[in-house]
């Protein structure tokens, strides 16, 4: 399956992604082209869609850099596909 295709998949049948929903990617530059299908995706089902591509964090549970938490916080939808999770 390809990339987008699956995020597609993920994004209306996982999260059940509605047009019209605030949409923030959150990646690294090593899950980059993850990000990218996810963001595309959901401009294609209809969301208001944003990627934010930060540094790698360190460490798994890592908080985000301010300016990601707060578009995170202001978003409908949050996906994250980094290196290491964040908290």
């Amino acid at each position: 399956m390809e990339l987008k295709s699956a995020a597609r998949s993920i994004l209306a049948s996982s999260l059940v992604l509605k047009e019209g929903e605030r949409f923030l990617v959150v990646t690294d530059p090593d899950r980059r082209r993850i990000g990218e299908a996810l963001f595309e995706a959901g401009a294609e089902l209809g969301a208001e869609a944003a990627l934010a591509v930060m540094l790698p964090r360190e460490a798994n549970g890592e908080e985000p850099p301010g300016h990601v938490a707060a578009a995170m916080a202001a978003a409908d939808v949050v996906v994250v596909p980094t290196t290491h999770s964040l908290t």
